[in-house]
């Protein structure tokens, strides 16, 4: 996940890296560069960011069951937000750098470390949670080991 140093779009516009425009008369320059934080990701990579929003999705999708079924009694779903979620904690280190997700960062917790089995431990608001150990409301992230707040 270094960066290639490539830009990320190439077009015409963008093709000398610069371009021009008048203003009251005076020429100012508007450089286009590369971003030095893009990065590439190998197919497995892919794979297993999907795989991860795709375990969100029916984590999200089992709690709503769970909900419906009296075993869970409080939920608020991240559904539609996994992709943003996956692809910003691609830019972290787990365990190294600290996060500090809020209610419906499921996909980006999951992301960083927490286990499926986790998530459903927070959701069933059982002790034995990474979060609170069952005291608080479920979906509040926290997880020393992964340095999420």
């Amino acid at each position: 996940m270094r960066s290639t140093g490539k830009p990320i779009i190439t077009s015409s516009a963008t093709k000398g890296h610069e371009k021009s425009r008048k203003n009251n008369g005076q020429k100012n320059i508007i450089s286009v560069t590369s971003p030095s934080t893009a990065f590439t990701l190998r197919n497995e990579q892919l794979v297993a960011a999907y795989r991860k929003m795709f375990t969100a999705r029916k984590c999200d999708d089992k709690i709503l069951v769970l909900l419906r079924q009296g075993k869970a009694f409080f939920h608020i779903g991240g559904s539609g937000h996994e992709a943003a979620q996956v692809g910003t904690a691609l830019a972290l280190k787990p365990g190294h750098d600290w996060a500090y997700p809020y209610y419906r960062d499921m996909a980006f917790s999951l992301a960083l470390g927490y286990s499926v089995e986790e998530v459903m431990l927070d959701a069933l608001h059982r002790g034995s949670n990474p979060s609170s150990g069952g005291f608080a409301m479920p979906f509040h992230w926290g997880h020393k080991k992964w340095r999420i707040v």
